[in-house]
């Protein structure tokens, strides 16, 4: 042994070693595993904080620690729980599936549930995200599918706070009525000390504009609004709210800018919020003058940030002379956000020539903002085509660039020039980044006007990145429906959707697909059943033209004409969207000749 060479016995020590850690490593490998899965949960706690979460790449650090520690503790509840609390930060709507996850998970209980509840309500409301009207029913489906579960134990609905919970749910869903019953139930029961009971109430006054619901809101909210904190100044915020169904009066609106004077959490948005609807109820010039001249004390308006803000909100009022007076052009061309605010004015006013030669002599703005206006003082006098061609201009110089595009699109969205708007969309359509976006504004903006088949093009490629949204397949079936050249052999098959779809949703535009269904099946009985009650006939006069036409060829092949013709009445031929007026003109032209 002793005569064995060093290296040899070096050798053998190390492959021993080996064995052992191989052979022991199942024993001690889950220890290194937690050990550092809580180290990563322990650094990312720190980007919880809320002056980093607002910086992006510290904050994305963060998020990515948080996974990796999820990743090695898959099954562990409360690391799930660190990375969606992060996740909701930075990306609320991929936070909902992570928080679904999370549930999935030995240790969820109804608090977990109820954060996802309150986060889903978070991002349905949040009318300032950029986030498209799919995203909003996605947030909203999986709140209903929180308050069922939660609603299964039995003690839950019983708390004050959960019931306000399901208020609030409700009433983003647009059911104000049944919203109002809970948090009147609540007020009665003493809760008229509590700031989010009166709020909601306030709001859902104000939303069902009725004078009996909007004195007493008024009446609550004054007993909040002097007080010197935040739940004062939510307070009068929400009493300008009311104000749009009982305008306040100007000893009202004087008494809220004194308390305004005396809060030190004031923000000057919440004075302007007042000199606003002083600005709209003057009934003389020189009174309006008098509030604006007034509201620019506010700021510095030698500072360009704050002559901003203050143009911004003249822009609101529709002010545009007074903006012209207080932003002249020499100051203007020196400033891109300035300059893109006086053009705007000019452009309202219509005073094309001063718009051609500030264009002219600007040279310290950028090119690309330059064109934009080009773009929109071309649409103003009329020369489309030459509005084209420097869109196509734009397009070129911002290349691939989403974010830009994204920023000139909410431009021409903002200032109402929406040919210009459609006009990129349709060149942008499949660009990865930017489809949902170019689908939905296209929809939303040209639907009333395009052929059918670009309608049912735009919905299939939609239905294709919302997969599950029930509204979008109940649009992409009732559009099908409406096509004549769709073969008899395939109609069943679409009877046969929808007639699932109305098993889960009895929503009016899933009952009105049903019953166009029926009808092109040759089934107009249960066409009528699929309708639902018609005995209240009149509320379906609210619903589209189209829809109330498809409700008559229902009453008509019935043999219900008298009431038919009743509802006839009300459609207009002309408030018909161009795609169904030609479809259901070529489908049931008797119908279609009566609504004339």
């Amino acid at each position: 042994m002793r005569n064995l060479p060093i290296a040899y016995l070096l050798v053998m020590f190390a492959l021993a070693s080996f064995a052992t850690a191989f052979f022991t490593a199942p024993s001690y490998l889950p220890i290194i595993r937690n050990w550092k899965a809580q180290k990563l949960v322990n650094d990312s706690e720190m980007f919880k904080s809320d002056s980093l979460a607002n910086t992006t790449g510290l904050f994305d650090a963060g998020i990515h620690k948080a996974k990796i520690a999820m990743l090695l503790l898959p099954e562990d509840i409360n690391v799930a729980r660190n990375y969606v609390e992060l996740l909701t930060h930075s990306a609320p709507l991929k936070a909902i599936p992570a928080w679904q996850k999370t549930l999935q998970l030995k240790g969820a209980n109804s608090e977990d549930r109820e954060m996802l509840l309150l986060h889903c309500l978070k991002v349905a409301k949040n009318r300032n995200a950029n986030l498209g009207q799919n995203s909003r029913q996605f947030a909203m489906l999986v709140a209903s599918q929180q308050i069922d579960l939660l609603e299964q134990d039995g003690n839950w609905r019983f708390f004050s706070k959960n019931k306000l919970l399901k208020a609030e749910f409700l009433a983003e869903t647009g059911k104000p009525l049944e919203s109002l019953e809970i948090v009147t139930t609540l007020l009665s029961q003493k809760k008229e000390d509590s700031p989010e009971v009166v709020f909601l109430y306030a709001k859902l006054a104000a939303h069902l504009g009725q004078s009996q619901y909007l004195g007493k809101a008024g009446r609550l909210l004054a007993k909040f609004a002097p007080q010197p904190d935040e739940t004062g100044i939510e307070a009068i915020r929400h009493m300008t709210l009311i104000h749009t169904a009982i305008p306040i009066a100007d000893e009202g609106l004087g008494r809220c800018l004194e308390l305004l004077n005396i809060n030190p959490h004031a923000k000057p948005i919440d004075f302007l919020r007042i000199h606003a609807l002083r600005f709209d109820s003057a009934s003389q010039e020189h009174n309006k003058r008098a509030v604006l001249e007034e509201c620019a004390q506010i700021f510095d308006l030698k500072d360009n940030g704050q002559l901003e803000i203050y143009c911004r909100w003249l822009g609101r009022l529709r002010a545009f002379p007074r903006l012209l007076e207080e932003l002249p052009a020499t100051r203007a061309r020196l400033n891109e956000e300035l300059f893109k605010l006086r053009m705007n004015a000019l452009a309202v006013l219509e005073r094309r020539d001063d718009m051609k030669n500030e264009l002219a002599n600007a040279p310290g703005i950028p090119s690309l903002w330059k064109l934009i206006i080009s773009v929109r003082l071309h649409s103003i006098c009329g020369d489309f085509d030459k509005a084209s061609s420097d869109l196509d201009q734009l397009l070129k110089g911002v290349g691939k660039d989403n974010r830009r595009i994204l920023s000139i699109c909410r431009y021409f969205e903002e200032s109402g020039e929406i040919r210009s708007l459609c006009h990129i969309l349709e060149i942008v359509l499949d660009e990865p980044g930017l489809r949902r976006y170019a689908l939905e504004k296209l929809l939303e903006y040209r639907a009333s006007t395009s052929e059918l088949h670009e309608i049912r093009n735009w919905i299939s490629k939609l239905r294709k990145i919302h997969v599950e949204n029930t509204a979008l397949q109940n649009a992409e079936l009732y559009f099908q429906l409406l096509d004549p050249s769709v073969p008899k052999n395939k109609i069943s098959d679409l009877v046969e959707q929808s007639n699932r779809l109305l098993t889960d949703n009895k929503d009016r535009s899933i009952r009105i697909t049903a019953a166009l269904a029926r009808l092109r099946n040759e089934e107009p009985d249960k066409a009528l059943v699929a309708l639902g009650d018609i005995s209240d006939w009149r509320t379906w006069r609210e619903t589209r033209p189209a829809w109330v036409l498809i409700c008559t060829q229902v009453l008509r092949q019935n043999q219900d004409t008298r009431t038919a013709i009743r509802l006839e009445s009300s459609i207009a031929k002309d408030s018909i969207d161009l795609a169904e007026r030609k479809a259901l003109a070529t489908l049931f032209p008797d119908s279609f000749q009566h609504s004339q």
